[in-house]
């Protein structure tokens, strides 16, 4: 009768051997997969957080963007609906300040990455000049005809593209 309870504790004893060489097998296997799962993690924070973070310094951009395009469009509306303003020489200096200055530094540009269509912000802007604006001098609307006013455009063109590049932005 002693030899019949030896038989199931052997067996017993046989077993909880080899479950324990399993599991020592297993262990350097858990640790490789458990370490691979948090390097993953730590490297797709950190992603995210350099997105979150380009995402919030090119926010201010895309604001003084928006807000250009809309004070461009108001005052190309102003120029092309309205011939007696009181305010049209204003309008028109203003005009200039966005043209040459301000609206080149955020606007799309033919044939740049963010032109959308056949048609650019710049181009679209040209065509403003030329119809509104300067009719009787449609070469003070080129900077390539306009060497003296061709330096602030070009500035606010580098500008753009500096700023572009640092942020690595894409158009979306």
């Amino acid at each position: 009768m002693d030899e019949e309870k030896s038989v199931p504790s052997t067996a017993w004893k046989r077993w909880a051997s080899n479950s324990k060489l399993i599991g020592e097998a297993l262990q350097p296997f858990a640790i490789i997969v458990g370490g691979a799962i948090a390097l993953f993690t730590y490297l797709h924070s950190v992603s995210n957080d350099r997105e979150l973070r380009e995402r919030e310094l090119s926010r201010a951009f895309y604001e003084k963007q928006l807000d250009l395009y809309l004070e461009s469009a108001r005052l190309a509306a102003r120029l092309a609906a309205v011939k007696d303003d009181a305010e049209r020489g204003k309008n028109i200096a203003r005009f200039w300040e966005l043209y040459w200055g301000e609206l080149a530094l955020v606007e799309s540009r033919a044939g740049g990455p963010c032109s959308k269509g056949p048609e650019s912000i710049e181009s679209l802007m040209v065509g403003i000049c030329t119809a509104y604006v300067s009719k009787d001098d449609p070469d003070k609307c080129h900077a390539n005809r306009n060497p003296n006013l061709a330096s602030a455009i070009n500035l606010a063109h580098q500008e753009s593209a500096e700023v572009r590049e640092r942020w690595q932005r894409s158009c979306r």
